[in-house]
């Protein structure tokens, strides 16, 4: 009885529309912008990702290109660029690919597989994000400066900050390794000369046998006799 009452109370609710519980569009950005991020340690041998996340105030449609771009003291070390709506990549010189193509591109620092560009699009923005084989050693000072371009010519940028590494072995870690391997030496020789000590220290053992080979070795004592048959 109490399920048939609960069933028709249920019944007997409006209607709600479908679009009620529906998620409400995010804020429409008021200008172009553009920023990014690199996930990763940036040294030769080694696989970063990067990011670029871009949002136009008309809608993703009218972003033309993403990139990013390596400067040192002003001057254009490399760049990568990413064709929204194409979906197309380019690294450095070598002519924009489809990012279905597994085929791996090579050209200045970099190794990139396009397969591993990814996009996500919304309503006002776009996310782009790929994986990155640093070949050669990036020079220290370097900055990355991620750029996005709309459909009109306007242009956004965004200068991020990263870390430069020499190689698979740092300064830092080269140093710390050091201090560990001192420590473990100065460890091993006071080991080794305690245990020469503990053998030079003669045992309570080899103390009462020289003791007794002493004793042995001692002339016996001469005792005098008197004329009374008594000691004189």
């Amino acid at each position: 009885m109490l399920v048939l009452l609960l069933v028709a109370g249920l019944w007997s609710l409006p209607a709600q529309p479908v679009d009620a519980l529906s998620i409400p569009h995010p804020p429409t950005p008021t200008r172009l912008t553009v920023s990014g991020f690199v996930v990763g340690r940036v040294a030769k041998g080694n696989l970063i990702r990067l990011g670029i996340l871009a949002t136009d105030p008309h809608s993703w449609i009218n972003l033309d290109t993403v990139k990013v771009v390596l400067l040192l003291h002003g001057g254009k070390l490399q760049e990568m660029t990413f064709f929204v709506k194409e979906l197309q990549f380019k690294l450095g010189d070598r002519p924009p690919v489809a990012i279905a193509s597994s085929t791996p591109l090579v050209a200045g620092f970099f190794q990139v597989n396009p397969h591993s560009v990814r996009r996500i699009r919304h309503t006002f923005s776009v996310r782009v994000t790929l994986w990155a084989r640093v070949r050669e050693a990036i020079p220290k000072g370097t900055t990355f400066r991620v750029i996005a371009r709309d459909e009109s010519g306007n242009i956004s940028y965004a200068r991020e900050k990263v870390k430069i590494s020499g190689g698979f072995l740092t300064w830092g870690t080269f140093g710390i390794g050091f201090i560990v391997a001192l420590l473990i030496g100065a460890f091993v020789t006071n080991l080794r000369y305690s245990r020469r000590l503990r053998e030079r220290r003669p045992s309570i053992w080899d103390i009462l046998e020289r003791r007794l080979r002493e004793e042995r070795a001692r002339p016996p004592a001469l005792v005098g006799v008197g004329g009374n048959g008594g000691p004189g």
